[in-house]
């Protein structure tokens, strides 16, 4: 059953979702007023154009990594999203069986092994309140472990963070199933070499 339901929710983020934002806005707004203590950690800007779902998220129509770099030619940063329901399983902060091949996904886009990156953990908003900001930032630590990893770079070399639910997407209607499955989601920013 809870395959079945899983499905069900791919198909209709996958039906939902654009495979590329339509707006050209760039939103960062983030609800700080909850968040206290967090890591010194930048979130790079980046550019509309410059921001995709690695495939098995929510995209319909996942791209090539060639596709991918073509277009991120002019940017100093790529932003690449994975839904939070790829990497883990409910309410836990393990990596999921699944989560492999979203990872080499992301390690093959990266051009310079020592590029800069950032790994931004979200939650969505249902759930206890108090549990929201602790799993993003285990989240975000496990995930940018396992990408340190996979690229052979040292501990802690790859920035992280966790917002909670406090940035969701801009959208997206966060009410509904289809909603909150996407507000749960992390963002790996990737320096670009010029």
């Amino acid at each position: 059953m809870f395959v079945l339901v899983c499905v069900i929710i791919g198909i209709i983020v996958a039906v939902g979702l654009p495979s590329a934002p339509q707006s050209t806005e760039r939103s960062s707004a983030v609800d700080l007023s909850r968040l206290e203590g967090l890591a010194d950690v930048v979130i790079p800007e980046y550019e509309d154009e410059n921001l995709w779902w690695v495939s098995n998220s929510a995209s319909a129509e996942p791209e090539t990594a060639s596709e991918i770099l073509g277009k991120l030619a002019n940017s100093k940063y790529s932003r690449m999203l994975i839904s939070g329901d790829v990497l883990f399983a409910p309410d836990e902060s393990t990596l999921t069986e699944r989560s492999k091949q979203a990872i080499d996904e992301v390690v093959s886009t990266i051009v310079d092994p020592q590029a800069k990156v950032v790994v931004v953990c979200h939650s969505s908003s249902d759930g206890p309140l108090d549990q929201r900001l602790p799993l993003s930032e285990e989240r975000a630590s496990v995930l940018a472990d396992a990408l340190e990893a996979a690229m052979n770079r040292n501990a802690n070399s790859i920035d992280r963070v966790g917002l909670g639910d406090t940035s969701p997407l801009s959208g997206i209607d966060g009410s509904t199933v289809a909603g909150l499955a996407l507000n749960r989601r992390c963002e790996v920013f990737v320096e670009l070499k010029k």
